[in-house]
């Protein structure tokens, strides 16, 4: 995975986290207020229960009218408490429900109590009736029942409030540790990750910068560091590749300098024994018929077939170290390829087919085309030293490009050979240097086009040029 993604898978599930934390410390802060809230009213019932037993002695001394609406004031006065409190739980709901119910019978004792007193006589200790006793004990036993249900609605809400502290205090901490668990999952799973890559890295930086090219930075991660190791493979196989060209052109180039000064010292004393050959068979033709006349023409060919092989050698050389110039202009294909296989010795046993469209025209350099065309043809007939068959055929692709396709049944290109065949100074033949194949390669690619070849052991091979139709 991406370092990128994981580090914000993290922050996604770390913000998550943190955001139900922090509304949990919201919603405990919220909860422990109320609560508070609540225990404070919850202690002014407990203290207006407090003041009933006072109200309800002062009048039992009294009997004094204004204490009657004291008591009614006090009862009032807590059930708008009551009102107040915010029932969220069963617990507190049936507590406060009992206390409704405790008011409601105190109130009754009282009412009851209020009555006896006013209905007895003035001149008798009530004190001592036993009518008065019951009243009386049961306003004390209602009183005391309330006072107890008060206090444990108080104690509840205690309870309820520390525990809302509690929670929140918890919560706090798991907030912490959250915290520190965010930075530890980053350093152990992304950044100590990160940087032990980092440190392989380095590591085979240095080594490739010691020289050794063949090295490569092994890595089994998907991840930025994973692309970036691969990215540095591949730069040290192009920076391989880019020496090994630089060493082939310092190689060409010192062949080049050379090629050039051997063509031109060898051309002039070419040009003079090709004269003296001609002027030799002339003075051959002009004696008598003889075994010794015979042997002298055939050893003038011989010499002549070589100067012409050694032409070849020095035009291969020269056309190879000059800059290609290329002179287009517009020609009929078919005739063209006929009139360079009139150019070329064609054995016996070599059938030759030639499948071109007669008004097929090619806009290129006829002089750079026919030292290819020339060149693949000799090819072909000394791949096929037993006979066989070379056909040359000519088309238009589908990308508006002139195909001309050199196919022969010969003895056909080996594989270890396929690689290096467009290479200069690369031959299989016993005598060659290496330059044709080289030579047809950049004239071909000197005039947008390119040149490829498929090829079999046994079963011969085909060249394929391609050329822009209406290049201009």
């Amino acid at each position: 995975m991406k370092i990128r993604n994981q580090f914000i898978i993290t922050i996604i599930s770390f913000a998550v986290m943190l955001l139900i934390i922090n509304l949990s410390i919201f919603y405990t802060n919220q909860r422990a207020a109320e609560l508070a809230n609540q225990q404070d009213v919850a202690g002014n019932i407990q203290n207006d229960v407090g003041d009933l037993s006072h109200i309800s002695n002062y009048y039992f001394l009294h009997q004094d009218s204004s204490t009657l609406a004291n008591w009614n004031e006090s009862i009032a006065t807590i059930y708008g408490n009551l009102t107040e409190l915010n029932m969220q739980d069963s617990q507190q709901d049936i507590v406060i429900g009992v206390i409704r119910e405790d008011i409601q019978q105190v109130d009754n004792a009282f009412s009851n109590t209020a009555s006896f007193l006013q209905m007895a006589p003035r001149n008798q200790s009530v004190r001592i009736l036993p009518e008065f006793q019951l009243v009386w004990g049961k306003l004390t036993d209602k009183t005391q029942q309330l006072s107890s249900d008060s206090a444990q609605l108080s104690q509840l809400l205690r309870s309820q409030t520390d525990q809302a502290h509690q929670s929140n205090l918890f919560l706090i901490v798991v907030l912490l540790i959250v915290f520190g668990l965010y930075f530890f999952v980053n350093y152990f799973i992304t950044f100590r990750g990160t940087l032990k890559s980092i440190s392989k890295l380095q590591a085979g930086t240095r080594i490739i910068g010691s020289g050794d090219l063949d090295y490569s930075v092994k890595t089994n991660k998907n991840d930025e560091i994973g692309e970036l190791s691969d990215s540095f493979n591949q730069m040290a196989i192009n920076l391989k590749n880019l020496t090994a060209k630089l060493k082939d052109q310092e190689r060409l180039a010192a062949i080049g300098q050379t090629a050039g000064m051997v063509g031109h010292d060898l051309r002039n004393p070419l040009q003079a024994i090709s004269g003296e050959v001609y002027l030799a068979k002339k003075e051959i033709q002009l004696l008598p018929e003889s075994q010794l006349k015979t042997n002298m023409q055939e050893s003038v060919d011989a010499i002549e077939e070589q100067i012409t092989y050694m032409e070849k050698i020095v035009s291969d050389l020269q056309a190879f170290v000059r800059p290609v110039q290329v002179q287009k202009q517009v020609f009929n294909v078919k005739q063209f390829i006929v009139e360079r296989l009139a150019e070329t010795h064609v054995p016996s046993n070599v059938k030759t087919e030639i499948q071109v469209e007669e008004d097929l025209a090619l806009n290129a350099d006829p002089q750079l085309m026919k030292r290819v065309l020339i060149n693949l043809i000799t090819n072909s007939i000394q791949a096929m030293p037993k006979g066989g068959e070379l056909n040359i055929r000519a088309q238009i692709n589908d990308a508006a490009k002139v195909k001309i396709l050199v196919e022969d049944t010969g003895i056909g290109i080996p594989e270890e050979v396929k690689p290096k065949l467009f290479a200069p100074l690369f031959t299989t033949k016993s005598k060659g240097q290496g330059f044709g194949l080289a030579v047809c390669k950049r004239v071909i690619e000197a005039q947008g086009g390119t040149i490829t070849f498929e090829s079999e052991v046994g079963k011969g091979a085909k060249f394929t040029i391609e050329l822009p139709w209406k290049s201009s």
